[in-house]
């Protein structure tokens, strides 16, 4: 297993006594997405029908929680990291895209933009397929996000892959 350094400011963060860590909340959130399908279909399989009610309600609650605590631990670090982002040049992250109401054009929404939406949104929903001639469904690794910023209503498309990469990027090295 290759060794890991202190210097990984990406993956942990220290400020006053706190530390705050994206590694595991991403790997975890991957894992309960990616297995989703494989799960759905060992029920069909297997007949472990008795188990999805149980799961479904684990799933989507920890699925949310480990969005709020990826959302919200980025922006912590990400501030401390970048105080004074404003006077350098600072390449973005792009992990969706963002709808906002009445406009036509779909704009990239950057990892902090994506952090932001999750904080403040009014509905999360997910992607989901149906396991074909099987009465499951399975989620894919995207969500939509929903919010309102005044009276302007927005919809943020997220992919979680792109955005749990994104957390886990040094934070300092995405300087130019």
């Amino acid at each position: 297993m290759p060794e890991r350094t202190a210097e990984k400011k990406g993956y942990t963060q220290n400020f006053d006594g706190y530390t705050f860590n994206l590694e595991r909340a991403s790997l975890y959130l991957l894992s309960i997405i990616l297995a989703d399908k494989e799960l759905k279909q060992l029920y069909a399989k297997y007949d472990l029908s008795h188990m999805e009610p149980f799961l479904e309600d684990i799933k989507e609650t920890e699925i949310l929680h480990l969005l709020v605590e990826i959302a919200t631990h980025y922006r912590l670090m990400e501030w401390n990291v970048r105080k004074d982002w404003k006077s350098k040049r600072y390449k973005t992250e792009y992990v969706g895209s963002l709808e906002i109401e009445n406009r036509k054009v779909e704009i990239d929404l950057s990892m902090k933009e994506a952090c932001n939406k999750i904080i403040h949104a009014n509905k999360i929903d997910f992607d989901v397929s149906k396991l074909r001639g099987k009465p499951y469904h399975y989620f894919n690794p995207f969500i939509y996000v929903y919010g309102q910023k005044g009276k302007q209503k927005w919809k943020a498309n997220i992919d979680l892959v792109l955005f749990c990469n994104a957390a886990n990027q040094e934070l300092e090295s995405i300087f130019d």
